[in-house]
């Protein structure tokens, strides 16, 4: 608010409170058909209207959150693609034949797409009983299910197991052959998870599992026994949430578009899953400035920070917006920008400025200090000057005294003369 001056006859700020719940209309369902109730669009009924020397600026003044979106998201990180590299043999009594050109020993490879249970699915822990440690891994759990390596119906002389290590964060994952035969016996030889030819780019939990984008086959290929490329991160389809509006016109760029959008706000995950976030801005508040001359609605939409829409599944939000009126541009003194890079480049410049004020400040009460005293000598004692005080009336008095001692020299000359005249006649 640095930049923007307040006047006497500016309006007060106002205050919007708003629920989800009391809503006009929600504008996402889910695939259960419930409403979304993270974005929504509110209408008002009256109106907040600008004066036209007058513009307004929108902040988040305050929000409360129930963490009750998820870490699994369906259609944002649910699927795990993968290859299964396998040699299989023929039967006993097989005959192979042109229609069925199986060799014996040939390697093949299957792909599968599975898809994980959404949910919040907490990081793995371990624990201490007296059968020994106890690691519980529900996320594990389900991939494990959901894969069926080692199964009666998938590769039943394997076994994979995914297993992590809280110390370092990271998945261990191993697949081994518990066939006696190995020679003789269908068994698979590798997994290569999120090949490239999936279909399900962009929506895959890797980062959950440990694998990088983009991975290479060595990093993303599992013989025997590989660690995760990189740590396991349960949140990291979502590390902060987005409030959008239709106020915000274009005061904030994310990194992802790499333009300005419709950001007033970002909100930080400081609570568990189950909890409340709440979040009122203290330190810096970032505050829109809308073009808008009066505002009769406002929609609301609350996303992660790649823009993917956050499910509250079904618990409603409360949100305040703060909107302050600062007068419109052209009634406003424009800053002197070539004063503010200097003090910016160089901050004593303003104690130099000040004291050289101070300066001239005191150098001319002095001079009219001075001025005062020798008035008062020459005239009055108020300090002004009088009819006869000053230079004319000096001169005046000076010509006088001159006429007198002339006079008085000529008197003096004729008493001379006579006494002289008067000893020549004796």
């Amino acid at each position: 608010m640095s930049s923007y001056q307040l006047t006497a006859d500016t309006p007060h700020s106002r205050m919007l409170y708003i629920d989800s719940r009391d809503a006009t209309t929600y504008l996402a369902t889910r695939q259960d058909g419930f409403p979304i109730t993270s974005f929504f669009k509110f209408v008002f009924k009256e109106a907040i209207l600008v004066e036209r020397a007058h513009e307004m600026l929108v902040s988040l003044n305050s929000v409360s959150i129930p963490y009750t979106f998820y870490n699994i998201r369906q259609g944002v990180n649910d699927r795990i693609p993968f290859r299964v590299w396998h040699v299989s043999y023929p039967t006993p009594g097989f005959v192979p034949s042109p229609a069925v050109p199986v060799d014996p020993g040939v390697v093949h490879h299957d792909l599968y797409d599975v898809t994980l249970k959404s949910g919040n699915y907490p990081a793995p822990t371990k624990t201490k009983t007296y059968l020994g440690v106890v690691q519980h891994d529900p996320f594990a759990e389900e991939v494990l299910t959901k894969m069926k390596i080692g199964t009666p119906s998938m590769y039943p002389n394997n076994t994979f197991t995914m297993v992590a290590d809280t110390e370092t964060m990271r998945y261990e994952y191993e697949l081994t052959n518990t066939s006696t035969n190995a020679a003789q016996v269908a068994h698979a030889t590798s997994i290569e998870f999120f090949p490239p030819e999936h279909t399900a780019a962009g929506v895959t939990a890797n980062k959950e599992m440990g694998f990088a984008d983009n991975a290479l086959l060595s990093a993303r290929q599992i013989f025997g026994s590989r660690v995760s490329q990189n740590v396991y991160d349960f949140f990291g389809s979502v590390h902060g949430l987005m409030v959008r509006t239709s106020m915000s016109q274009k005061g904030v760029m994310d990194s992802q578009t790499g333009a300005f959008g419709n950001i007033l706000a970002r909100v930080p995950i400081d609570a568990q899953p189950g909890g409340v976030i709440f979040h009122q801005p203290m330190n810096s508040t970032h505050r829109n400035l809308v073009a808008a001359r009066h505002i009769d609605s406002i929609t609301v939409r609350v996303s992660d920070e790649r823009n993917r829409l956050i499910d509250l599944n079904g618990l409603h939000m409360n949100l305040a917006f703060q909107i302050d009126f600062v007068p419109a541009a052209e009634h406003r003194k424009a800053p002197d920008l070539k004063r503010q890079e200097s003090l910016r480049l160089n901050p004593m410049l303003d104690n130099k400025d000040a004291r050289s004020t101070k300066f001239r400040t005191e150098s001319v009460k002095l001079r009219s200090k001075v001025g005062k005293q020798g008035d008062k000598r020459r005239g009055g004692t108020d300090g002004t000057r009088s009819k006869g005080s000053g230079s004319k009336g000096h001169i005046r008095s000076g010509q006088g005294r001159s006429r007198v001692r002339t006079e008085k020299l000529q008197a003096g000359k004729g008493s001379s003369d006579t006494l002289r005249r008067g000893d020549k006649k004796g």
